[in-house]
């Protein structure tokens, strides 16, 4: 496989065009459509007007009159958004970006394949965009079926402080309410309410995040010798208790307040830190020290020289999760 191609599906990254001999790929084009799938994208609940911060849910639609077997279990469909927002968890891959990857959208991997002629998808397009106000143009190309969606529109609008203070206030409501052991709606409400804190994007929900991580992080016996995470480690992480925590911290603009208030939650002698918290302070260490250039571009620089940094960043990541669990 081609190594930039490689870096793109293992990363989760769209690359909006890559070298492939003398030609280019674009994700969000598809040559050859087929006549006999159709794909349709539609905004929850028919809302279109939306806050920044605010999640944004969408219904992926397949339907089709001759593929029994939808495969949907692999990173096949592309978010074309336009303007294109950003990519919230960059730092997560260690800035192994190719230097083409600046994408039109991101792509998605469902967690299953899906039998039958129709299925609903349900995401959330934060999970793969931090989207600033402006007014935007949406469609999903789907390469495992060869099918691209229909366009929708919505607009993002400035938060209010009222706003973003109201949605924190109900968030934490809930994940302060004493449900032991919770039924399965409730269970279902604490895990939303986790992700309206990992959507928000503000100094108190940065905070709050940090200082919560430790209590929802219920997997602490795991141990990876790589700082380069497969697609199916990002699967897995997606599945965990404290993956919203995590990628929360990692995508706030708060970058300092996360850095701080993660340590001191580290550093409380009530509890040890957990694996995943070392891995995201370290991450976060890592990506603000100017020693390494965050998303050094694959080509700009002499194959040798980019190969060197990177593993020096690498190594540098794995010794300082290894501190951090040692509280050293």
């Amino acid at each position: 496989m081609n190594l930039r191609l490689f870096i793109c599906v293992v990363l989760l990254t769209t690359c909006s065009a890559f070298a492939q001999g003398s030609g280019q790929w674009d994700p969000c084009h598809l040559a050859h459509p087929r006549t006999d799938v159709t794909l349709k994208i539609a905004l929850k609940g028919g809302q279109s007007v939306y806050r920044e911060g605010e999640i944004i849910p969408l219904d992926l639609s397949f339907t089709s009159s001759a593929i029994a077997f939808l495969p949907l279990d692999s990173n096949s469909s592309a978010f074309c958004l336009s303007p294109q927002g950003n990519e919230p968890l960059q730092d997560y891959y260690l800035g192994l970006r190719p230097a083409a990857s600046a994408a039109p959208g991101n792509l998605l991997g469902a967690e299953h394949n899906v039998e039958g002629t129709s299925y609903v998808v349900q995401v959330e397009l934060n999970e793969w965009r931090s989207i600033p106000p402006g007014r935007y143009f949406l469609r999903v190309v789907n390469h495992a079926v060869a099918a691209a969606s229909n366009e929708i529109k919505f607009q993002v609008i400035t938060a209010s402080q009222e706003w973003q203070s109201s949605q924190l206030a109900s968030a934490l409501a809930i994940l302060d309410a004493n449900r032991n052991p919770p039924t399965e709606a409730q269970h279902e409400q604490t895990a939303h309410a986790v992700r309206v804190l990992r959507f928000l994007g503000t100094e108190a929900s940065t905070r709050e995040l940090a200082r919560r991580f430790w209590s929802h992080d219920q997997d602490r016996s795991r141990l990876f010798g790589t700082a380069r995470p497969s697609f199916s480690f990002y699967q897995y992480e997606r599945k965990q208790n404290y993956w919203d925590f995590k990628a929360g911290l990692m995508a706030s603009p708060y970058r300092a307040i996360a850095i701080q208030e993660l340590t001191a939650t580290m550093n409380d002698p009530q509890h040890p830190p957990t694996r995943a918290m070392a891995e995201t302070l370290a991450l976060l260490e890592i990506q603000s020290n100017p020693k390494y250039p965050r998303f050094l571009a694959y080509d700009q620089i002499p194959k040798e020289e980019w190969e060197k940094q990177e593993r020096e960043k690498s190594a540098a990541y794995v010794d300082l999760v290894a501190k951090l669990l040692r509280r050293e």
